[in-house]
């Protein structure tokens, strides 16, 4: 495969663009270039693998305050083909060689999609949910020169995991008053070693510590729409290849149900593609979330003392468990 520059006034009538696809890239473009210029290297690219068009990527424009946006996209026809993850490699190395300081961003859809994994496997990291016209919500993806080639999974949390019946979402300020909503519940707390967080001041401490952590998801019913909780990661150690799972509340309407179960699965399925084992520590006294975990197929590890009369108990999974009782 190779990039050829998709010029300004390409002969529509050229057996290369004979496909409905090439037309419509073609028509696109006579719109687009006059309102972003056309300046190489920061210009549109065919993707073309014997003498065939396979799709394009590109720069959306000009850097701009030491940053530069990329896109890709690929026929439908030849998706699932490792085409677009050649395009953006390909971007990164026009954008690095033409200035090594740059910023490289790119923007997805708020799920999973086959773009996001290429942005992760090319170590971008999500920085931000923004609006882009297009897209509307859209997670923004950044690549900072000295990340291009050591990620840092504490910035490597997926905008968004989902089932078909939950979703979990980056936690943000906004995300308070409706979290606080469900929180406000004092039967959520009554195992907890935390007991006074139903009340605003004390959950207001905890909900700072869960957005500072860069790892808090809120947690929607796709149903109704609705936030029913919250959970996060934290403490990841990249030389133990570990990390921890915590935080986690669900409004007492879902006790009873798959919904922490499956919660912690999609935690579980996402996190062991970058770690060995992932910690739980659960307080002595909190059997439910004793009995929860455990049937997730947690084993006790250790105890962690937190003060004179609190002490947790550590749980562990490891991968290997966790694929082989998942196949």
């Amino acid at each position: 495969m190779e990039l050829r520059i998709l010029q300004q006034n390409e002969d529509k009538i050229d057996q290369l663009f004979e496909s409905a696809d090439c037309q419509a890239l073609l028509n696109m473009y006579e719109e687009y270039y006059p309102l972003t210029g056309f300046t190489i290297p920061w210009v549109a690219y065919l993707i073309i693998r014997q003498n065939q068009v396979l799709g394009s990527c590109g720069f959306t424009g000009k850097p701009r305050d030491g940053r530069v946006e990329i896109a890709y996209w690929t026929f439908k026809e030849f998706e699932g083909q490792g085409i677009a993850s050649f395009a953006c490699k390909e971007l990164i190395k026009i954008a690095q060689n033409t200035d090594p300081k740059l910023i490289i961003t790119a923007k997805t859809e708020m799920k999973f999609n086959a773009s996001v994994k290429i942005l992760k496997n090319h170590h971008f990291i999500f920085s931000k949910i923004v609006r882009d016209e297009e897209i509307g919500d859209a997670c923004l993806w950044i690549l900072k020169p000295d990340e291009s080639t050591a990620p840092n999974i504490n910035k490597l949390f997926l905008p968004a995991l989902h089932n078909q019946f939950l979703a979990l979402h980056p936690l943000q300020e906004a995300d308070f008053e409706p979290l606080f909503a469900v929180a406000s519940d004092p039967a959520i707390w009554e195992q907890h070693p935390y007991r006074n967080r139903w009340q605003r001041e004390a959950f207001s401490t905890f909900f700072d510590t869960s957005i500072n952590s860069n790892g808090a998801f809120k947690i929607v019913d796709l149903k109704t729409n609705k936030l029913i909780g919250a959970t996060r990661f934290y403490e990841y150690n990249e030389q133990e290849s570990s990390i921890a799972i915590g935080g986690t509340f669900i409004s007492q309407a879902y006790w009873g149900t798959d919904t922490n179960k499956s919660v912690k699965k999609l935690l579980l399925d996402y996190i062991f593609d970058y770690v060995a084992t992932v910690y739980f520590y659960i307080d002595q006294q909190n059997k439910r979330s004793q009995i929860a975990i455990e049937r997730l197929g947690a084993k006790k590890h250790g105890e962690k003392p937190i003060s004179e009369t609190m002490t947790d108990d550590i749980y562990q999974i490891k991968k290997e468990d966790w694929l082989n009782s998942n196949k």
